[in-house]
This record gives C-alpha cells, sequence and structure tokens, in this order.
C-alpha cells in the first residue's frame, strides 16, 4: 500500500481538478463529448495549451 503525505494528496486533487476543468473547456471550445471522441494528440495538444493558460 502506498502512502500519501497530506501535500502530496492536495496536489494529486488539484490535478484531478485541473483536469476536469479541463475537459469542461474542451467540451465548450469543440462540442459536448469532445473529449471522448477526438484524436488523443489533439487532445494532449490542447491539455499542454490549458496547463500552461490556466494551471
Amino acid at each position: 500500500m502506498r502512502v500519501y503525505t497530506k501535500k502530496q494528496q492536495e496536489e494529486i486533487s488539484t490535478e484531478t481538478n485541473i483536469y476536469d476543468a479541463f475537459v469542461q473547456h474542451l467540451d465548450s471550445i469543440y462540442f459536448p463529448g469532445a473529449s471522448e471522441v477526438l484524436n488523443t494528440e489533439l487532445i494532449v495538444f490542447e491539455y499542454d495549451s490549458y496547463k500552461e493558460s490556466y494551471a
């Protein structure tokens, strides 16, 4: 079993929140459900751009 410190747990929680916000952003700029059907390379590019802008 892996043990996490409180700081690590907060970072994991923050990363999850950033990704959830990204999925909502992606769905708003493309179309609902876009995160499930777009090309993986496009999603990676958009995610990197999103992290630079908002994270």
